[in-house]
């Protein structure tokens, strides 16, 4: 091997065999192995949805994730992920917490108005992503149908999710070049993710745009300090429920928005992600 390096960075567990090569043959560098998240995880949860024949790959699939997960661990070279949550499943001992971080963008919206306008967004070509709208269409806004409108945004939208365009009160609006121009309109986020793993980007997202933020259990455990950032549902019921508390209850959505400005600038901000790295 001709090169010298100080440092190897290998990212996500599918990639675990060039670092068991270069962990087995150099002893020179040190090696960094980023499992950003359990995906052994994130294969168990989505088996739960699927039908039998999915369930039973799904978890195989899971199980041997878990076995490779596990088997790279060793006390010599650095392991990273993106949540404690997500530590503690894999190994939570020899494993280094570096999770994403966002920019401030803080807007002064008017929160002293009723909820009109409630986004979902992210990449949906995600299956969490998918289901989550499914569940948004199919158990939500049907229930609320005069209230409240919701959009739903996002790259690589499915011939699916575009025609949800026909129900009342459902907007597809697919891929937008500017998210927080248009967020600026946006009364709330929910994100009703009971499938995945790892630390949602789009919840950072809305924190750092001011928007009140509703949210499954399993997409808030991965936020440190979530109990006072996120108001947690996990079934259609309670997601209506908080959706109409928070529209009259305005001291709560600003007690939100204010820890979440908080905890962006103190444990999620960039120059915070930069010195832990």
């Amino acid at each position: 091997d001709l090169n010298h390096y100080d440092e190897v960075f290998i990212q996500l567990v599918r990639l675990s065999d060039y670092f068991e090569i270069i962990r087995d043959f150099s002893n020179d560098y040190n090696v960094t192995l980023d499992f950003v998240d359990a995906l052994s995880f994130n294969m168990k949860q989505r088996s739960t949805s699927e039908n039998i024949l999915n369930k039973l790959l799904l978890r195989r699939e899971a199980k041997l994730l878990e076995n490779l997960e596990h088997k790279l661990i060793d006390n010599k070279n650095t392991f990273i992920a993106i949540s404690q949550r997500d530590a503690d499943i894999i190994c939570s001992k020899n494993i280094k917490i570096i999770p994403n971080g966002v920019e401030r963008v803080f807007y002064n919206r008017c929160m002293d108005n009723d909820i009109k306008n409630i986004i979902f967004f992210g990449n949906l070509s995600y299956y969490p992503n998918q289901k989550a709208v499914d569940f948004i269409v199919e158990n939500i806004a049907p229930k609320v149908i005069g209230k409240y409108v919701f959009h739903i945004v996002g790259v690589n939208p499915t011939n699916k999710i575009l025609n949800y365009n026909k129900y009342e009160n459902i907007i597809v609006h697919g891929f937008i070049d500017d998210i927080e121009k248009f967020c600026e309109n946006m009364d709330l986020a929910i994100f009703p993710m009971f499938y995945g793993s790892g630390l949602q980007n789009k919840v950072l997202e809305s924190f750092a745009m001011g928007i009140p933020v509703i949210a499954s259990e399993n997409v808030a455990c991965a936020i440190n300090k979530w109990e006072s950032t996120i108001a947690i549902a996990n079934n259609a019921n309670s997601f209506i429920e908080m959706i109409n508390k928070l529209n009259v209850d305005i001291n709560l959505r600003k007690s939100l928005v204010n820890n979440a400005k908080d905890l962006v600038e103190n444990e999620y901000s960039w120059n915070t992600i930069n010195n832990i790295f």
